[in-house]
């Protein structure tokens, strides 16, 4: 028995894709009109450039690069700290002093605010 004639609508869809995919591999859908962009004179690039302040850019640099040191410090210790508290609490003995270290801190905040007439 032999397989069954695709219809028009299949080969349709087929081509289509073959064509569009084509347009794309071969980047024709993008095409950059070049003699429509703007020209800079270069008089008016080199006038930025000599307009520009180094020390402000140097200053906003060492900012930049400050802020992202700290950021790496900030990261590295916070996974530092997460990384003692998991070893802690994986720990049942330490677990169980730490627990019972916080009940003591709790029962003894409860007390002070009852003493000074707080709610409980």
């Amino acid at each position: 028995m032999s397989a069954p004639k695709p219809s028009f609508t299949t080969d349709l869809q087929q081509a289509i894709e073959a064509s569009l995919l084509s347009l794309v591999r071969k980047g024709d859908w993008l095409v950059l009109d070049y003699q429509r962009r703007v020209q800079v004179p270069v008089e008016r690039l080199r006038e930025i450039y000599e307009a520009i302040d180094f020390e402000r850019v140097k200053a906003l640099c060492i900012e930049r690069a400050e802020e992202r040191i700290a950021d790496a410090y900030m990261n590295a210790m916070a996974t530092e700290i997460a990384t003692d508290v998991k070893h802690i609490l994986s720990n049942r003995e330490l677990r169980e002093d730490l627990r019972s270290i916080i009940r003591a801190k709790i029962k003894a905040a409860a007390a002070a605010v009852t003493k000074d007439g707080g709610a409980a």
